[in-house]
Order: C-alpha cells, then structure tokens, then sequence
C-alpha cells in the first residue's frame, strides 16, 4: 500500500490542532477545540523529528479519540494501538477500506512513521 507524504499542519488539523513556532525555535500547539485539556498547549517541542514524535506521543489520548475508538465503536473489529490498525488495514485493499470508513489512512502512516511527514515549520 502506498501512503501520501503529509504536511505536519494537516497532520495536526486532522485531531484539530494547529501549531506556533516560539522564538527559542521549539513549537507549541493550539488546540482549535478550546479544551487545553492537559495544558497541552504549555508544552514546547523541537521543530525537528525528534520533537515531532514527542508531540505525536502527547497527543497520544486525541489520536485514540480519533481513530481506534470510533473504529472499536463502530464496528466489530477491536484495536489496541494505531500500529496494530496500521497493519491490518496493509493486509487486503477490503481490511484498508473498511479502516478508511473510520480513519484517514495516510494519518495512521504518519503516527507510525513520522520520518515520513513534511516538517512544515517554514
């Protein structure tokens, strides 16, 4: 399966999140919801891919929200981890189109490899 390389922004739009460059050169993220749940907008992260996959691990309870759980929701199939849903959507083009109904397969591919994001911090 191939997947579309993404730009961190959309990225982060997706779970409805958006990002500032601060002037020490780290990142902060907004959250487009309001909810700042977890001071998550307090925290600063480097704008390179070792930040990024920080950020990908503090945005850990949003990305569950956003694609395990309203699959597990709706449908029969149960996942622990977005890795895990990765690869059962990389088994068959049916597995991929049933996590598609849920889940925006190239988000997964970033979550699971974030080297492969556009760092669109220019």
């Amino acid at each position: 399966m191939k997947f579309e390389k993404i730009k961190f922004s959309d990225f982060l739009h997706y779970f409805d999140f958006s990002f500032i460059r601060n002037n020490n050169g780290s990142f902060s993220l907004i959250d487009l919801q309001h909810a700042n749940l977890s001071n998550i907008e307090d925290e600063q992260f480097q704008q390179d891919l070792n930040g990024i996959t920080k950020c990908i691990e503090r945005l850990n309870v949003y990305i569950y929200d956003y694609t395990i759980r309203l699959l597990n929701e709706n449908t029969d199939l149960q996942f622990d981890t977005v890795y895990s849903l990765l690869k059962f959507s990389e088994k068959s083009s049916e597995n991929a189109d049933i996590v598609r109904c849920w889940c925006n397969l190239n988000i997964l591919n970033a979550i699971c490899h974030p080297v492969d994001m556009d760092l669109d911090f220019n």
